[in-house]
């Protein structure tokens, strides 16, 4: 329940598993748009990847896993950036396969949302690695609100010791699956942020790798919720909300 008289908050999950392999992701999920930029070509599509799918045309993003804090996990579909061509009908089309960019940077998955976002958070398939981290391209996430950026987070900041973000359970690598626990209003403004909500999130992608299990949160009326209702519709998705380690 809500502290708050006449405040409720609203936690959704977005798993991918509902489309095909090989299907262009965008509009398919009320309340949300999602769009990519490919950093290499014009193929700006993000599209259903199945990682159980074998034989699999590309391996590094199949499971089993080879690490990571949900190495054991069956994820299904990831949403990845489509390295090429051609689209057709919404699909990845004869003569392509589903596939994601490697490219370094490989590009962006935007998720623009219709109301406010008091939390974000996803899983992450093949990461490899601080080779891939910079400050400006890389892993990590942006956040926005009316088209002016609130907050970031660096994907290299998770796995630093002493950082704000630090989480000790992430193995970046090769074939790895992690999750990476949501990100509220208040875990921002912890690491030096002033947030108040955002409505945009992009997901920059400094090479191959796909996201999945996006899950967030919306607040409903007036005031805010005690961090007790956002923790309680996390809990009934099955997603672990860890404690971050502060600076």
């Amino acid at each position: 329940m809500c502290a708050a008289t006449g405040v409720s908050a609203s936690t959704t999950l977005i798993d991918f598993n509902n489309v095909s392999h090989g299907t262009v992701v965008n509009n398919q999920y009320p309340g949300i748009t999602i769009s990519a930029d490919n950093a290499t070509n014009n193929v700006d599509v993000a599209v259903a990847f199945d990682t159980q799918l074998q034989p699999s045309f590309d391996p590094d993003m199949t499971s089993p896993w080879s690490g990571g804090n949900i190495q054991s996990a069956l994820l299904g579909n990831v949403l990845v950036i489509q390295e090429d061509g051609p689209i057709v009908g919404g699909m990845v089309g004869p003569g392509g396969n589903p596939h994601n960019e490697g490219a370094r940077p490989a590009g962006t998955i935007t998720f623009a949302f219709n109301q406010v976002i008091t939390a974000f958070g996803m899983d992450v398939v093949d990461i490899e690695g601080p080779v891939e981290f910079g400050t400006t391209s890389g892993f990590f996430l942006q956040f926005f609100l009316n088209g002016v950026e609130v907050a970031d987070v660096a994907f290299g900041e998770l796995i630093t010791p002493g950082n704000t973000f630090y989480d000790p359970t992430i193995e970046f690598g090769n074939n790895t699956a992690n999750r990476i626990s949501p990100y509220s209003v208040d875990d921002l403004n912890a690491h030096g942020f002033n947030v108040t909500g955002f409505d945009t999130v992009v997901v920059n992608l400094g090479g191959s790798g796909g996201i999945d299990n996006i899950v967030y949160e919306t607040v409903s009326g007036t005031g805010v919720p005690s961090p007790s209702a956002g923790l309680a519709g996390l809990a009934l998705l099955g997603l672990t909300l860890r404690r971050k380690r502060q600076a």
